[in-house]
């Protein structure tokens, strides 16, 4: 059974696979570690010799790739880059940004932000 797991860091993904239990690693192969071809290669040959495996990817992993049936049975995705559009907090604002309202707010007087 084969499992994708992506992250929207390397720090997270690499602090992730450093906390897994000792049992699990046989079983994770985690990008960056080797080509996308030959970590690919490893977990279908894992599959096949019918035992699990885990991959850990960054979200830009995922394009284009193409794991059907056993190959990718869970995807689980640590953490979303971006909020969701039918958020509450996000509606308001979205909706704002075309409204009188932000009009108002734009002419206001606010401190700008430091960039860093």
């Amino acid at each position: 059974m084969g499992t994708l797991v992506l992250f929207s860091s390397r720090k997270q993904m690499q602090e992730v696979a450093f906390r897994l239990p000792e049992s699990y690693l046989p079983l994770l192969l985690v990008q960056g570690e080797q080509s996308k071809a030959s970590l690919l290669a490893q977990h279908r040959e894992a599959l096949s010799a019918g035992r699990p495996s885990i991959i850990f990817g960054l979200d830009s992993f995922a394009e284009g790739l193409d794991l059907p049936g056993e190959a990718c049975v869970h995807v689980i995705i640590a953490k979303l880059p971006f909020a969701m559009p039918d958020n509450p907090i996000e509606k308001p604002r979205a909706a704002g940004s075309s409204s009188a309202a932000a009009s108002r707010l734009s002419k206001s007087p606010c401190p700008k932000p430091a960039s860093s």
